[in-house]
């Protein structure tokens, strides 16, 4: 082979290459689960403000009634403000009498990867499908033991993340992603609030192109929230929770002199 008909050889190589590669079959999406336990509620969303920086936890109720023989695939898409700090997520033993484990509890920790989007074997998702996050694995043989021993079981998500500014008000504001399986969506029970800083104030609603206004219920230490209890309200498969929380009143702006 002479030098000039080198590089002609070496784009065909390529080319011929490409097409095979183009050529090669595609693997089939992989389906989702036959059996994901129902129905999922979302019986708490806590959020604990402290130095700074927001602790975000989701505990989902997986109740009991049939053999699970697949893994379960979580996707949960990223919340706001900002992309978390940290993620974890844990599979708990729900005590019998309760709806949910105990905010204190721990449990046996799952393994997670990064998704850009849901794929395809997703059994269920926390946010929006097209969004990036985070994709859970719960074993089948993990639910499966734990719901032996009771009646259904503790999903725990939580998120760390840097606490928003305070806006104009005063308030922080703080958006957490809901769950839903297809167009139905995941009823929300508990709204929890803890904070370092003084709040008088806290206030949650639905975020979301069909959400209907409305104040939620928010169960804070030492404020009198008023609004409706969140199980008893209505939202749509893809609405977001809005908390806002911060002084009763508006800080004080210092006057301008002249």
């Amino acid at each position: 082979m002479n030098a000039r008909s080198a590089p002609l050889a070496i784009a065909c190589t390529v080319a011929i290459a490409s097409s095979a590669a183009l050529a090669a079959p595609r693997a089939a999406p992989k389906p989702p689960p036959t059996y994901v336990p129902s129905p999922i509620a979302i019986s708490r969303v806590r959020v604990e403000a402290r130095q700074g920086r927001a602790l975000v936890t989701t505990d989902l109720t997986l109740p009991g009634g049939h053999a699970v023989r697949e893994d379960l695939f979580v996707h949960v898409s990223h919340a706001a403000p900002g992309m978390p700090l940290a993620f974890d997520a844990q599979l708990l033993e729900t005590p019998a009498g309760f709806l949910v484990a105990p905010i204190e509890a721990t449990g046996d920790r799952l393994s997670w990867t990064k998704s850009s989007r849901c794929p395809s074997h997703t059994a269920f998702t926390i946010g929006r499908c097209e969004m990036a996050g985070s994709l859970v694995q719960v074993p089948a043989q993990r639910l499966s033991a734990k719901l032996e021993k009771g009646s259904s079981v503790t999903l725990r998500l939580r998120e760390v993340r840097e606490l928003p500014a305070p806006l104009h008000d005063g308030q922080r504001e703080i958006l957490v992603r809901l769950g839903s399986r297809g167009d139905k969506p995941f009823v929300l029970g508990l709204i929890e609030l803890a904070s370092d800083e003084p709040v008088g104030r806290a206030e949650a609603v639905y975020s979301g192109v069909s959400s209907r206004p409305g104040r939620l219920f928010v169960a804070a230490p030492g404020v009198a929230t008023t609004g409706v209890a969140a199980p008893l309200s209505e939202r749509g498969p893809h609405d977001d929770l809005c908390l806002r929380f911060g002084p009763s009143a508006a800080p004080a702006t210092r006057a301008q002199g002249r």
